[in-house]
């Protein structure tokens, strides 16, 4: 993996044009990094808050791995609370974006964990639609560190799905585009929770499996990292089978 990434209509690429498929997983400091790169991981999720953060990139340097910053969920399922503002949350995105520019250990910025409740793909209101929060807040960014990746994750409910994994809904995500002022800098993820039933991939392909067939860029799945082993094998085989790249959370 050489350099930034940046998207296609199909996948990740990096400088060299290479393809690029994110295998991941969420850890902190004291990590052994050089044990998860053997083990086939090429990139880390480190939380926005976490105290020893410059010193966690760092280590994962040395162990040649990525690293992509996520925010926790919130209370509520929305980007912003009572206690934090849209306002702070762009603003806490852009000093962090700020910190690293021009070290291609980061690449890039998960806006928020788990979008879900009252949140919306697209909606009138605007302090209910996620996808135009995360224009606003994805743009800010890249005024500061245009070569950051802007994650962009579901919601749980839509006017036709009235249900599905918070963060993992992306089924609106083509009629109503997050439009960045750089578009190949846009990544999709769409978060995943074990759950039952069948008919399992023609779901997966509904809420978010079908953007990169169609050519709306890449998904990466932000999937929990415990829970059913069949589950995690069958979705494993999906996203072998599509390209698709994942990461633990």
């Amino acid at each position: 993996m050489e350099g930034f990434l940046r998207a296609t209509r199909h996948q990740l690429v990096d400088e060299a044009g290479r393809p690029v498929r994110l295998l991941g997983v969420e850890c902190g400091p004291g990590a052994d990094f050089a044990a998860l790169r053997e083990q086939g991981y090429n990139v880390v999720r480190l939380r926005i808050d976490e105290p020893e953060l410059d010193a966690t990139i760092a280590a994962a340097a040395v162990a040649e791995l990525r690293v992509v910053i996520s925010r926790v969920h919130q209370p509520g399922g929305l980007w912003y609370s009572s206690e934090v503002s849209e306002d702070q949350w762009i603003d806490e995105w852009r000093t962090v974006a700020g910190r690293f520019v021009g070290n291609p250990t980061v690449i890039g910025a998960d806006l928020h964990h788990r979008p879900g409740g009252a949140a919306a793909w697209f909606h009138a209101n605007p302090a209910r639609s996620w996808s135009d929060a995360a224009r606003r807040c994805g743009n800010a960014v890249l005024t500061v560190n245009a070569d950051w990746l802007i994650f962009v994750q579901g919601v749980e409910t839509t006017p036709i799905d009235r249900k599905y994994t918070p963060g993992g809904n992306l089924s609106q995500a083509a009629d109503h585009l997050v439009r960045l002022s750089h578009p190949e800098k846009l990544v999709h993820a769409a978060a995943e929770s074990p759950r039952g039933g069948v008919h399992l991939a023609r779901r997966w392909d509904e809420h978010w499996g079908f953007l990169t067939r169609a050519g709306h860029g890449p998904v990466v799945v932000v999937a929990e990292s415990h829970g059913d082993a069949g589950w995690w094998a069958g979705l494993q085989a999906y996203l072998q089978r599509h390209g698709i790249g994942w990461m633990h959370a």
